[in-house]
């Protein structure tokens, strides 16, 4: 498997993060909330070939954009289901991908 680690962005709730062009999949990174730490949840984007990890979720053709309706927690982070939007900002109908 070749893995190529591209970027990784917070995520903020609602927040539309640009999608590398070269990426093909993305890994959430959760996070403990703790007053503390103060730590993002964070998204990194790679480009694998042939073969991802079963952690890594794939970025459908034509999105440009992701975002998460996250929601916090005491002790855990709930992302929700993504949103991918093409380059003119339109939702894309992820039963098409």
């Amino acid at each position: 498997m070749a893995l190529e680690f591209i970027c990784s962005n917070v995520i903020e709730s609602g927040k539309e993060i640009s999608i590398p062009g070269d990426a093909r999949h993305y890994i959430r990174k959760s996070k403990t909330i703790s007053p503390r730490t103060r730590r993002n949840p964070r998204i990194n984007f790679f480009n694998v070939n042939p073969n991802p990890s079963d952690r890594m979720k794939k970025i459908p053709i034509g999105a440009s954009h992701i975002s998460f309706d996250i929601e916090e927690y005491a002790y855990h982070v709930e992302y929700g289901n993504p949103v991918f939007y093409d380059d003119k900002g339109n939702v894309l109908n992820m039963e098409d991908c």
